[in-house]
């Protein structure tokens, strides 16, 4: 039997289009097939609510003309997506120079002493 025809209705808005107006089943969930090499997913508890964030990675099978679509539909320049590079590469740099000084202080046989002046 047919998983679609087995999923209920999804009750839509005012604002949605039905599926028998737009002539898509946008009544159904969406399921997304693939095999994908990286799929990681997850949620973070934060104090304004749950964000989940999704991570998935592989080879390129999508069409040139539906790469352009989503391109034009889902830009990457945004301002929050900006943020996110930016955050991820302070990150990034800031921990290649703590291990860089790690193996440097290390490979040089060199000692930190931290003392705390007494009053």
């Amino acid at each position: 039997m047919d998983r679609i025809a087995e999923l209920p209705q999804r009750q839509t808005g005012p604002d949605e289009a039905s599926p028998e107006t737009s002539g898509k089943s946008d009544a159904y969930p969406r399921e997304w097939h693939g095999n994908h090499r990286i799929n990681l997913r997850t949620t973070l508890p934060l104090p304004s609510g749950s964000w989940y964030v999704t991570l998935v990675a592989g080879p390129e099978r999508r069409r040139k003309g539906r790469r352009q679509e989503e391109r034009k539909k889902y830009p990457l320049e945004t301002v929050p997506n900006l943020l996110l590079l930016l955050s991820v590469g302070m990150f990034s740099a800031a921990l290649l120079l703590m291990i860089a000084a790690l193996i440097l202080i290390h490979g040089f046989g060199w000692s930190i002493e931290l003392t705390i002046p007494s009053s």
